[in-house]
């Protein structure tokens, strides 16, 4: 695999966090290497409520390229902030976002399932895309510094291309869940509350939540 791109800032931690992830990634692609014969990409963004950038951003590829969607499917859960899943953009996040673009707006359907292969990757070049396989979860944490707490807020995006959208909801929330565990282990003067809810109604979500064992409040 290779590093795109890495943003974070230069602890023992974060770097000892990120390096768990790209094990987890190569975990992944070994035992599912089936499942990703034309490669893939992951994205994963950490941001504190009220900052403009994230304060961790890692880009991983596989070695023979692939993902094309990842993008799309990050950009996605950053341009519609009441989205926690991408696979769940309706008609009116579509047109809200090409209003702007006359190419767009002529043939387009009234649902996205009616959405063509060709507009599908219209889309996608410009930024956007109703595919599944981008996730966004909101947290609160509870920091002990001595005797001083304090409390934060933020979220955390994953989004990964490569397989089918069932499958890369799959990827995406096992590298969640990945990233959950580290948090625990480097940071254990933080109380950490991840906000699931978002996706009670989104069973594509759901299942897999449900079946890796993600939970809101992990021990």
């Amino acid at each position: 695999m290779r590093v795109l791109r890495l943003e974070a800032k230069e602890t023992t931690e974060q770097d000892i966090k990120t390096s768990a992830i790209l094990r987890e990634i190569a975990r992944l692609e070994s035992i599912f290497s089936y499942l990703l014969p034309r490669g893939w990409r992951a994205i994963i963004e950490m941001q504190a409520t009220n900052e403009l950038s994230p304060y961790y951003l890692l880009d991983v590829q596989a070695d023979e390229g692939g993902g094309s969607y990842a993008e799309a499917k990050m950009n996605t859960l950053k341009t519609f902030s009441d989205l926690r899943a991408t696979g769940e953009a309706t008609m009116n996040h579509v047109n809200s976002f090409v209003h702007d673009l006359p190419a767009f707006t002529e043939g387009l359907p009234e649902t996205i399932d009616e959405l063509t292969k060709p507009q599908l990757e219209q889309l996608r070049d410009n930024g956007i895309t109703p595919y599944h396989g981008g996730i966004c979860i909101p947290y609160r944490e509870l920091v002990v510094n001595k005797l001083d707490i304090s409390e934060e807020s933020g979220k955390i995006c994953v989004a990964f291309s490569g397989a089918s959208e069932e499958q890369d909801v799959f990827f995406a929330l096992s590298l969640f869940k990945e990233l959950q565990q580290q948090i625990i282990l480097l940071f254990q003067h933080v109380q950490i509350g991840y906000d699931l809810s978002g996706f009670k109604k989104v069973p594509a979500v759901k299942f897999w939540i449900d079946l890796l064992g993600i939970r809101a409040t992990p021990c």
